[in-house]
């Protein structure tokens, strides 16, 4: 009798917890979504401690760095996801909008626009950009505004095909009193460091009119990261009956640095060049501030009459001026020439000196 008791006192318990058991599987579904919402990483923490074996700090830290590397990847993900032709297309009309209207312009939106040309190159929306700039006038105080934004538009996606439609307008010969010509000059500098576009520089120079407010900016970008290839280009330059790019590419080789280059340009001061070349190639020389560029110079100075003094001492002034090198060249080889000129030679050690 005792024991049949207690058989059925446990009966009992066992029919009220599956009673339990049953309810809090037949929840409202709102309720059960409650139940699964995903709560913060501290809670879920905090209920483990409750519910198992306490974490460590260090474990409860590699929790959280877990959590949070979770929530930054479905973050990226999102991000990841380009926008529609149609939106590159809203963003554009409505960025320019804003620019011509001298509003501000939605920096988010334009940084999606473009990422999006960086992984599409997508014509459609090139072509849309170049008629907006077709259609304005350079010169107008809104249109030159659109110019600018268009055109740094298409700078910053830095890419081979958005490169060559922005030379495409800078070729253009309508710029005369433009207030975009500054910016403009600036997305050239900024595309010169890029040597992918050094032949697309190049060409541009070549095409351009003597009149061109770019000049300078596509000289010094072809002079910057020249070769042998692009020396030779610019030194062609210097006779040319084109006065302005004349002028230009001659202060343009001032920004040539390669010492690899000094004895390809050291062929153009022998008098097999016109006097102009040789003063050129000479002063790119005494520009560069290096030590192959110094010991050329003194090699040309120990042919040259007392007549050259003048030019001797400024060549000499300029490259001491740029560089600790050429005091070192002097220091090193000049006592190893023999001089057409003694009083050159000593005007030049003068100089070295005077630099100390």
């Amino acid at each position: 009798m005792k024991y049949f008791a207690i058989a059925v006192f446990i009966a009992l318990i066992g029919a009220v917890i599956g009673t339990w058991s049953n309810a809090s599987n037949t929840l409202p579904a709102d309720q059960v979504a409650l139940k699964v919402k995903a709560e913060p990483v501290d809670v879920v923490i905090a209920k483990s401690q409750q519910q198992s074996i306490p974490l460590s700090p260090v474990e409860e830290e590699i929790e959280r760095s877990a959590f949070k590397s979770k929530v930054k990847n479905v973050q990226k993900e999102a991000e990841s996801i380009l926008i529609s032709q149609k939106q590159a297309l809203q963003i554009i009309d409505d960025n320019l909008y804003n620019t011509i209207n001298n509003q501000v312009v939605d920096v988010t939106a334009e940084r999606e626009l473009l990422d999006y040309l960086r992984k599409t190159n997508n014509e459609q929306v090139y072509l849309f950009i170049m008629e907006k700039l077709q259609s304005a006038s350079k010169g107008n105080e809104s249109d030159d505004r659109l110019i600018e934004y268009a055109l740094s538009l298409l700078a910053a996606v830095d890419s081979p095909r958005a490169s060559e439609l922005f030379f495409n307008v800078v070729r253009q010969d309508d710029w005369q009193g433009s207030n975009a010509i500054y910016s403009v000059r600036n997305s050239i500098s900024r595309l010169a460091r890029n040597n992918n576009y050094d032949s697309l520089m190049q060409q541009t120079f070549t095409q351009v009119n003597d009149e061109n407010p770019f000049l300078n900016e596509l000289a010094v970008a072809i002079a910057q990261d020249a070769e042998i290839e692009q020396v030779d280009y610019l030194i062609n330059y210097v006779d040319s009956p084109l006065k302005n790019k004349s002028a230009v590419i001659n202060q343009a080789m001032h920004s040539i640095n390669k010492e690899s280059l000094v004895p390809h340009i050291t062929t153009y001061i022998s008098d097999s060049s016109s006097s102009n070349v040789q003063n050129v190639a000479l002063n790119t020389l005494a520009n560069m501030g290096q030590y192959e560029a110094a010991s050329a110079l003194i090699a040309w100075s120990s042919t040259q009459r007392i007549e050259a003094k003048k030019q001797v001492e400024s060549l000499f002034t300029i490259a001491l001026a740029r560089s600790p090198s050429t005091q070192r060249a002097i220091e090193k080889e000049i006592l190893f020439y023999e001089f057409t000129s003694e009083e050159l030679k000593k005007s030049i050690i003068d100089l070295s000196s005077s630099f100390k």
